[in-house]
């Protein structure tokens, strides 16, 4: 009876190794997955603000997809039911995340979004600028333009706020903003839905300003009527 029990318990503790070993696995499968877009420009290459879709490769992805996430690549989530998401509108590089449910591992894949090549539709009221003067904004086609209501550039103070301009056509945008001291060429940015517009534009250096004391000279005026002085004698 005691051979028994002891080969009772060798079986059972045999078969709870067993029964572990698939799990104790699982916790170290690393997911892997891939994006794919009509987008795509290259390898891990794809444009802004396009649909695209999560392929996961089969057997890494213990328990079934938990999230997929991105650090500002996604504009819209992926939804785990279809697997789908849209990239974001900004270019750069991004990296995104797949976790799974039965797995502590996440994969990763790091992507490129490039913005489609600026409309120059002309929206500054000049091409140049003194330090500090004022930049006034109108662009006439503004149809999905300004979505977050600003004109950006390093040579503006701050982002210029955008208002509908009121012409018939209800798709204007104007603004106003104050050009930064420091002289140079600079790009101004409107972001529209599918593209952006861009101006460039330059600040002027300041005019110099002569130190106190140090203007010009006045003119030296002859008195009239001064003697001569030049040497000679009577006849």
């Amino acid at each position: 009876m005691r051979r028994t029990g002891r080969t009772l318990a060798a079986l059972a503790a045999i078969g709870t190794t067993l029964a572990l070993t698939p799990a104790a696995s699982a916790q170290e499968v690393t997911p892997k997955f891939t994006l794919e877009s009509e987008s795509a420009l290259g390898p891990n290459s794809f444009k802004t603000f396009t649909s695209f879709g999560v392929i996961v490769e089969e057997g890494t992805c213990p328990g079934g997809p938990a999230s997929v996430e991105s650090n500002g690549g996604f504009w819209t989530p992926v939804q785990l039911i279809s697997m789908r998401g849209t990239f974001g509108k900004i270019g750069g590089t991004y990296t995104a995340t797949l976790k799974c449910k039965d797995t502590t591992k996440a994969g990763t894949v790091t992507f490129q979004l490039t913005e489609p090549k600026p409309r120059t539709d002309p929206f500054l009221d000049k091409a140049e600028y003194a330090p500090g003067e004022t930049i006034t904004i109108h662009l006439d086609r503004g149809y999905k333009c300004g979505l977050d209501k600003l004109a950006h550039s390093e040579g503006f103070t701050e982002p210029a706020a955008l208002t509908p301009g009121g012409t018939s056509t209800g798709y204007d945008l104007r603004g106003r903003a104050t050009a930064v001291d420091k002289p140079g060429t600079y790009e101004a940015k409107i972001r529209c839905l599918q593209d952006s517009v861009v101006n460039t534009f330059t600040i002027k250096p300041k005019a110099a300003t002569p130190p106190p004391g140090l203007g010009p000279k006045p003119p030296i005026v002859k008195p009239k009527g001064a003697p001569e002085t030049g040497g000679g004698g009577t006849a």
